[in-house]
């Protein structure tokens, strides 16, 4: 009996160990089970995460590049706008330069208008004083032509009776004959010039001491009609040494050189001198 007691139990210990057993895989597997649910969950889950990461990541990067593109666009914005300031600075300098500029030329031309005006005022004055200088001119024009027409009528007169002649070259050419008793041929002359205001005697033959005394006279007096006058006082005074001849008072005493004396004398510039520069 103790014997079949033994046996039961065993066999009941064997039962209980095996339902324990079963139990415990059972309970095991659906640990695992569980594990594994969870596991997979939890790597579904990770792997959820990480593609929601990636597509975060992807859409950063879309982000990124898009950021990129407009930071981009707005450099080279940036970057025209300042051509376009610089070059609107640059144009507003350039301005400024020609405005400078054209108020430094209309300030010469300011000062050259008024020179001009005061040039034209000064050439007005001047006009206005030439034209009463040929009014007075030309009131005296007939005067100047009857000057001139008596020279002629004197110089004619001195060729007859003086046997006087004039060459006109460079310089006048005063040439007198009938003055040698014995060779009235026989040729007396000299040459003076007027030239800056003043006579200067180029040749004389024959020559005369005095002709110095005589040329400063001249130019003291600008009485070109007692030069000639002494000169051929001076010639005959050579050529007749012992005659005494007041020639002054001959002179004198003959009525037509006392009327053309005074044109002579002061017309010579206009006349012989004036032929001379032609």
């Amino acid at each position: 009996m103790e014997q079949m007691s033994s046996i039961e139990e065993d066999t009941v210990m064997k039962k209980t160990m095996s339902s324990l057993k079963r139990m415990c895989e059972n309970n095991i597997n659906e640990q695992r089970q569980k594990i594994d649910s969870f596991m997979n969950m939890q790597f579904q889950r990770s792997i959820d995460s990480l593609l929601e990461r990636a597509q975060a990541n992807n859409r950063s990067q879309e982000e990124l590049v898009k950021v990129k593109s407009e930071l981009s666009e707005a450099e080279n914005e940036v970057l025209r706008v300042l051509s376009v300031k610089n070059c609107k600075e640059a144009k507003q300098m350039a301005i400024r330069g020609s405005l400078t500029a054209t108020q430094s030329r209309i300030e010469v031309l300011g000062r050259t208008l008024n020179l001009q005006r005061c040039k034209r005022d000064d050439h007005k004055a001047i006009i206005s004083q030439q034209l009463q200088g040929l009014s007075i001119s030309m009131d005296n024009t007939g005067k100047v032509i009857e000057g001139k027409a008596d020279i002629q009528e004197a110089i004619s007169w001195y060729n007859r009776v003086l046997s006087f002649s004039v060459e006109v070259g460079h310089g006048v050419k005063f040439t007198f004959v009938n003055i040698h008793a014995n060779n009235p041929t026989r040729e007396f002359s000299f040459i003076v010039h007027y030239g800056d205001g003043s006579y200067t005697l180029l040749d004389c033959h024959p020559k005369l001491n005095e002709i110095k005394e005589l040329l400063q006279e001249l130019n003291t007096t600008n009485n070109l009609f007692r030069f000639v006058r002494l000169m051929r006082d001076g010639f005959m005074k050579t050529a007749l040494p012992n005659l005494s001849i007041d020639l002054e008072n001959l002179h004198q005493d003959t009525s037509i050189v006392h009327a053309y004396a005074s044109v002579m004398s002061n017309s010579s510039d206009t006349s012989m001198f004036d032929l001379e520069k032609k």
